[in-house]
């Protein structure tokens, strides 16, 4: 089997007809967000008002609660994505461009994952070497959006009894981020389509394929680069690469930018 590597251009940018088809899309999910937000609302207060009025709460009993309150939190934090993503979209994937610690956001797509990944029976494994030191010039919540898009998609496309490895570390003057999976793996055809606004891996598998745009978008805006290396049957690897700020100070502000691209 031959391994290929896919590093392709930006894709072009949303045309005006397409920005305003997608303003209608977030206001349409701002209204589905918060008609689905009501009811976990309810939900989560009453498993709260269970915990604390019900004392003798067998062990189980209380593993129960504590799963709807990660599911319903899951949940909200997914509606939280397609709002952001449709957010992005709707201004030409424009976002404010500023100092961030990674280290919070990665701690907080592991968490939403965990959730994913025991749902759909995955393994999920996770390799973290940052520190709340490291820094970079981004967007956290576009960096939010990177990372549980492809993470997710890994999840995905790993399959029941799959396994995803989500690894995050310095690399020189870079910060790496690194999502394996042992699924489906892609063709040299969907390796070619993979940054189209509407390309899907797989057509059996649910969603609107627009995720990926997304990244490769957000990962441009970053000054960074993303490589997909994949075997069709043997699993995807994809490595985003963003450059680094070279310290901090004692307030945690970055003092360098370290352009790694030009080295």
């Amino acid at each position: 089997m031959i391994r290929r590597t896919s590093s392709l251009p930006s894709p072009p940018n949303p045309k005006s007809s397409e920005i305003d088809f997608y303003k209608s899309k977030l206001d349409f999910a701002h209204v589905v967000s918060h008609e689905v937000r009501n009811p976990l609302t309810v939900i989560r207060g009453f498993a709260n008002i269970l915990r604390h009025s019900e004392k003798n709460l067998s062990p189980a009993g209380l593993e129960k609660l504590d799963a709807i309150g990660r599911y319903t939190k899951a949940i909200d934090q997914e509606l939280t994505h397609i709002i952001q993503t449709e957010q992005m979209l709707s201004t030409d994937l424009y976002v404010k461009m500023e100092w961030i610690h990674p280290y919070e956001t990665v701690q907080e797509v592991i968490e939403l994952m965990n959730i994913k990944s025991y749902v759909e029976n995955v393994q999920l494994v996770t390799h973290i070497e940052l520190t709340t030191s490291h820094a970079m010039m981004g967007n956290l919540m576009g960096l939010r959006l990177i990372l549980s898009n492809l993470v997710s998609n890994a999840i995905k496309y790993a399959g029941e009894q799959g396994s995803v490895t989500f690894s995050a570390f310095a690399a020189g003057d870079l910060l790496r981020f690194v999502v394996q999976d042992n699924g489906i793996g892609m063709s040299s055809d969907q390796l070619n389509s993979l940054f189209q606004k509407y390309g899907k891996l797989n057509e059996h598998k649910n969603g609107q394929g627009i995720g990926l745009y997304v990244v490769k978008n957000l990962v441009d805006r970053f000054h960074g680069t993303i490589q997909f290396e994949s075997e069709l049957g043997s699993g995807t690897t994809v490595t985003v690469d963003i450059p680094m700020c070279a310290s901090t100070d004692d307030a945690g502000h970055p003092e360098a930018f370290v352009q790694a691209t030009n080295g």
